[in-house]
């Protein structure tokens, strides 16, 4: 059934729409008809979706989605949006009306099962990975899922996550070797990368799989666990990953390899959060709260995701409010403590400086200050409570005594 519909299926005809070749007009006196065509083939997306436009009972959800996919996808003449017209306008009339079938019947909803929620979702994020071939593409799903040997979920949930990784080719033995759009350029990178053998007669190992030869042989982690959650990861530069290693090592005061694969398992944007970004944070940790080198190490291993936080937009804003003293709300107070009580504290918990200042951690100081309870002799977990449980232990810390 799904093999007859696609045939049956007649996407119209016009400027811009040869299927062959997706190349757009550039004819003026054809504006008209074109706009008339891309709109006909964003409906029959729509429709592909289940968004159909012409329902009279559409609901306000499928409505919105309609208005965020036109925002995307049609040009200005047919509505307003902030994306260049010229993007737009390009995105539809280079679709290769046949390979969108493929890439929405064939390959997103009957190989990796997704349903119209996750295809709006994936077409919201790239529209234009639907400018790629299907043949490209089935082939990047191949190898994520008989290489790598992911499963439908794994491959779904990265696409939704970076949709974009189905672009990337995985058989490229240089870094930034990616295809270019179009059918007729489906075997280019790839035909390249076999083609391309050392002098000795051997085939050069591709970009991704010298990137999961780094996760898994030399950091000794779950590469599928890491890849899954962080496609991007892909995207690196395979033969800078050795190097930004001993990298990490040395500024984030590491004492073994063992140490190394523990943060970049818990955090693998270490891997590509730039060299001075990730000097920035070390600095501010021992020189903000005087940590000292094994210190340094210490927190890291425990919660490396504090490198992901913004020094001047983050980090260094909570420091203030802790060592700033006390008073009422409408004068700024802070907890007041000092550095060496607010580095105890962050030993102790490393999450610390990882929770919303306003959201969490001034209501909870402003509901200690108003039942008389001091910071100091507070549990050193009291921001790690959920709210139900630290309503609990603040009812009973009421209903019992408190310390001013």
């Amino acid at each position: 059934l799904l093999h007859q519909y696609q045939h049956q299926y007649q996407y119209p005809s016009g400027p811009g729409n040869n299927s062959r070749d997706n190349k757009a007009t550039s004819n003026t006196n054809n504006n008209n008809n074109e706009s008339y065509n891309l709109r006909s083939v964003f409906d029959q997306l729509l429709m592909d979706l289940n968004l159909s436009p012409s329902s009279t009972s559409i609901s306000s959800t499928s409505q919105k989605k309609i208005e965020q996919l036109e925002q995307k996808l049609l040009p200005p003449s047919s509505v307003s949006s902030t994306l260049p017209s010229s993007t737009r306008t390009t995105i539809l009339s280079k679709m290769n009306r046949k390979n969108i079938r493929t890439i929405i019947f064939q390959i997103f909803k009957s190989s990796l099962q997704m349903s119209n929620e996750d295809l709006y979702k994936v077409i919201i994020k790239a529209p234009q990975l639907l400018l790629y071939s299907s043949y490209n593409i089935q082939q990047s799903v191949s190898y994520l899922q008989n290489e790598l040997q992911l499963t439908t979920e794994d491959v779904r949930r990265m696409i939704l996550i970076r949709p974009m990784v189905l672009a990337h080719d995985f058989h490229s033995t240089e870094d930034g070797d990616d295809y270019n759009y179009g059918e007729g350029n489906k075997t280019k990178g790839r035909d390249k990368a076999i083609g391309d053998v050392e002098a000795k007669g051997r085939r050069k190992k591709n970009k991704a799989d010298q990137i999961i030869d780094f996760l898994s042989n030399d950091l000794k982690i779950d590469y599928k666990k890491v890849i899954v959650r962080y496609p991007q990861l892909f995207e690196l530069k395979a033969g800078g990953l050795m190097e930004k290693a001993q990298f990490l090592l040395e500024t984030m005061k590491l004492h073994r390899w063992n140490d190394l694969s523990f943060t970049v398992s818990a955090f693998p944007p270490l891997l590509w959060l730039s060299e001075t970004n990730i000097e920035q944070k070390v600095h501010f940790l021992s020189t903000e709260l005087e940590l000292d080198d094994h210190e340094i190490r210490d927190v890291l291993v425990t919660y490396p995701q504090i490198m992901g936080l913004s020094v001047e937009q983050n980090l260094r804003h909570k420091v203030d409010y802790f060592i700033r003293e006390g008073g009422t709300a409408e004068e700024g107070a802070g907890a007041g403590l000092s550095r060496q009580e607010l580095k105890e504290l962050f030993l102790y918990q490393p999450a610390l400086l990882a929770y919303s200042l306003e959201n969490r951690i001034k209501p909870r100081l402003r509901s200690l200050e108003e039942n008389y309870i001091s910071f100091c002799y507070a549990p050193p977990y009291l921001m790690s409570l959920s709210e139900s449980k630290f309503d609990q232990w603040l009812e009973m810390q009421k209903s019992t005594w408190s310390i001013r």
